[in-house]
């Protein structure tokens, strides 16, 4: 069986039980890998993997988030997204700031896409509110493969 071409879901013979997930990776313009967030559909931990999973404790050693998407897709949601800010995004620009003894209020600059929960004028307000020393810069459309790298190379 061939799939269209261009198609977002690609079927794999023999897996039909196949578990779909988004992937979240985050690097800082000086090349740090940030933790991954994951996010799994559903409405609770359950449908993310087990504490018992083999590799977990040391993703989570790492930092890694897994995280339901408490929705029907396994996409970044606002909540995800807050998720991500509040836990990775925001502490490794303080810590950051902190390090090279800057205040805690100069601006950080994070460069995401467009996509349309990171564009939502619910998602950008409460940036405005939360998080007022984070300026969001969306990379422009059909520059994946330039402006974000992680999604070419890790994705």
């Amino acid at each position: 069986m061939w799939n269209p071409k261009r198609a977002k879901q690609v079927a794999t013979v023999g897996m039909e039980d196949k578990k779909a997930f988004t992937l979240v990776p985050t690097i800082s313009a000086s090349s740090e890998l940030l933790p991954m967030q994951a996010i799994f559909v559903g409405q609770t931990s359950a449908s993310c993997p087990s504490k018992v999973s083999a590799g977990y404790d040391k993703a989570n050693a790492l930092g890694f988030k897994f995280e339901p998407s408490k929705s029907g897709t396994y996409w970044s949601t606002q909540a995800t997204m807050k998720s991500l800010v509040n836990d990775t995004i925001a502490p490794y620009f303080d810590r950051k700031k902190k390090e090279l003894g800057l205040p805690k209020t100069k601006y950080s600059l994070w460069t995401i896409d467009c996509w349309s929960v990171h564009k939502s004028e619910e998602f950008r307000s409460w940036m405005k509110k939360e998080h007022s020393d984070i300026i969001i810069s969306f990379g422009p459309g059909g520059c994946t493969g330039i402006e974000q790298p992680l999604n070419v190379g890790i994705q």
